[in-house]
């Protein structure tokens, strides 16, 4: 369908942000599933939510700067950030999410904390999700401190029973959230399509590092979701 209608465009570059209607799609996705009020033009389109986190340690760390994260977290995520030197301080958890107390340790014994790490739906690997008082304390905590988060939630929309918990994006008065979205985990993972929803100071430093290193998802690959999205019902 996408060769039949478009195919000369399935063919060239778009921009760097990616193709509009399908960024306008996840855009109502994200506040029909998650409530989280945005628009097309704070979404940037990538080559798997796995390129978002490569692109946050790239955009925030320098060698001996500081990573919050989860204990234990995603090895995919310690990976891609691994390649900037950071130091890594892990927080303990239990079953309703990180340790509010450890967190604000952590953030007291610790200097240069360029942001924290954190999967609250269905966390890798443990599967815990986070309840929705020690979402908002989190939230409260890292919003007193102006410390960005960084939120993966490839698998929040994989729930068989139970309410879904908002996401902290939601929680959000001062724009320090970063979330990272991905296909992989409802459509394909072959397609390869991630995406990062952030402000605009944020979101203009990821799409200054996809130009530099991928100069853009893939066309064809974007519009085969958009015309899948048209035609089925992927909810």
């Amino acid at each position: 369908a996408v060769f039949d209608e478009m195919g000369n465009t399935a063919l060239q570059y778009p921009s760097t942000d990616g193709y509009l209607p399908l960024r306008e799609k996840l855009a109502k996705r994200m506040f029909d599933k998650q409530q989280i009020k945005t628009d097309a033009e704070h979404i940037l389109m990538t080559a798997g939510s796995q390129m978002g986190l490569d692109f946050s340690g790239r955009v925030f760390l320098n060698e001996g700067d500081v990573v919050l994260l989860e204990a234990p977290s995603y090895l995919g995520a310690i990976n891609a950030f691994k390649a900037n030197q950071p130091k890594f301080v892990a927080i303990p958890t239990d079953d309703e999410g990180m340790l509010i107390d450890e967190l604000k340790k952590a953030i007291e014994e610790n200097d240069n904390i360029k942001f924290c790490y954190v999967i609250p739906d269905f966390q890798n690997p443990t599967g815990k999700v986070w309840s929705l008082e020690r979402r908002k304390q989190f939230m409260e905590v890292m919003t007193d401190a102006e410390i960005p988060v960084v939120e993966d939630n490839p698998y929040g929309e994989l729930r068989f029973e139970g309410t879904p918990q908002p996401s902290l994006k939601t929680m959000d008065p001062k724009g320090l959230v970063i979330y990272l979205g991905t296909m992989s985990k409802i459509l394909a993972p072959g397609q390869r399509l991630g995406w990062v929803c952030a402000e605009d100071e944020i979101l203009e430093k990821y799409n200054i590092m996809e130009q530099a290193s991928a100069l853009q998802a893939s066309t064809i690959s974007q519009m085969e979701v958009n015309a899948f999205m048209d035609m089925y019902d992927i909810s």
